[in-house]
Formats: C-alpha cells, structure tokens, sequence
C-alpha cells in the first residue's frame, strides 16, 4: 500500500501531461489540416505566423510526451536496479523532469502567445486559431 502513495502523484502529472499532450497535438494536426479558401488573399507573414504556431504546439505536445516516456522509464530502471523510494537521488532526478516539463510549457505557452500576437496584427480570423 505504501508503495501505491508513492505512485500518485506521479500518476497524476502523467494524467495531465498526456491530456495536454494530446490538445497540443489535436490543435497542431487541426491548424496542419486547414486548408486555405480558393482565392482568398493571405498576407504576407501568413506562413511564417502558421510555422511558429505549429512549432509551439509541437513544443507543447513534445513536453508533455516527452515528461510520461522520459519519467516511467526512469523509474523502470530505478527499480530494476532496486533503489528505494526513499533516495533522495532518484527523488531529486524524479522532480527535475517535472521541473522541466513545467518549463518547456511555460516556454510552449509564450510561443503560442507570440504567435497569437501575430495572427492579430495580421488581422486573421478566429478560424486560424485552432
């Protein structure tokens, strides 16, 4: 049982990662799929502000994957070597993937705002959005 108590949390950052994983990847595969109206005029910086949001949530989707595979395959490998929970080692390395994906969304999140910016001064409907 206390085993499981040591578990829990790390679940349930791998819960959240892998559902702000895949809203990155939805809004990334959504904003690669649209397609442009036949005819329509775009602005100059429409591919460039089109490249930086889909690098965004390509960021953000990677952190996110990156932080499940990353930490349950440390922590495979910190049982099979049989280090206990109670190391501060493999507590440390455990909170600095989780520092990191914290960061690598913080950096996700400024991109996207970056590009946000962006699509309104180059007056872009909602619809680019996603």
């Amino acid at each position: 049982m206390a085993r499981l108590g040591a578990w829990m949390p790390a679940m349930l950052f791998d819960v959240i990662a892998v559902i702000i994983g895949i809203s990155y990847t939805l809004r990334r595969l959504s904003l690669a799929r649209q397609e442009i109206p036949v005819g329509s005029v775009l602005p100059p910086g429409f591919e460039a502000w089109r490249a930086a949001q889909l690098r965004a949530y390509f960021l953000g989707a990677s952190v996110c994957f990156g932080k499940v595979v990353l930490g349950n395959a440390f922590l495979f490998v910190m049982g099979r070597l049989a280090v206990g929970d109670e190391s501060w080692g493999k507590r440390g390395v455990s909170m600095a993937i989780d520092v990191l994906w914290i960061v690598g969304l913080v950096v996700a999140m400024l991109k996207n705002a970056q590009a946000r910016k962006v699509r309104q001064n180059l007056n872009l409907p909602e619809v680019f959005a996603s």
